[in-house]
């Protein structure tokens, strides 16, 4: 029998520790939680909504019967209107680019969006903050306005939103 030669035990051995390693960096789902690939374990207590990937804010509305969520990850931006009592979906409506921003203008009946940034290596562009009418649980399915501005793309990046309490007068954050 040939001698092993070091490249191939290194490669031995290295594939033994892989596989020993590997089920423990997954992360994946236990009986009481989920595993994470650090080791610690999550154990979320009551009820879950599953939306789209990385819901980035979420906000009750002045009547305090929805719950607007914007989602802006590596899909499709937008925002999806739950109903906080029996968790369902009622609405969700698309964006083309969001980004934190959510802010409920004094009366109630609007809610503005921030635009983030939509800038990509092909056009660069910094999206708007989008106005919605809120009405009876629903936002309209399109903005009603989209508030713009004349910088430069690299000059502006719209962020969290507040709105004043009596004047008309929407902050960037």
């Amino acid at each position: 029998m040939k001698p092993l030669t070091l490249t191939f035990r290194l490669a031995l051995a290295f594939a033994t520790l892989t596989a020993a390693v590997a089920p423990a960096q997954t992360p994946r789902a236990t009986g009481d939680g989920y595993l994470l690939p650090n080791g610690w374990r999550l154990s979320p207590v009551g009820r879950h909504v599953t939306l789209a990937d990385y819901v980035l804010n979420l906000t009750p509305s002045p009547d305090g019967r929805s719950l607007v969520a914007l989602h802006c990850g590596h899909g499709p931006h937008g925002l999806a209107v739950i109903d906080p009592a029996t968790l369902e979906i009622r609405q969700q409506v698309p964006l083309r680019s969001a980004w934190l921003g959510l802010a409920w203008a004094p009366d109630g009946r609007t809610l503005y969006v921030s635009g983030g940034n939509a800038t990509s290596r092909t056009a660069p562009a910094v999206a708007p903050v989008y106005a919605f009418e809120f009405h009876d649980g629903r936002l309209s399915a399109q903005p009603v306005r989209e508030l713009k501005h004349r910088l430069p793309a690299d000059a502006l990046y719209w962020s969290d939103l507040a709105h004043h309490p009596t004047k008309l007068l929407l902050y960037d954050g």
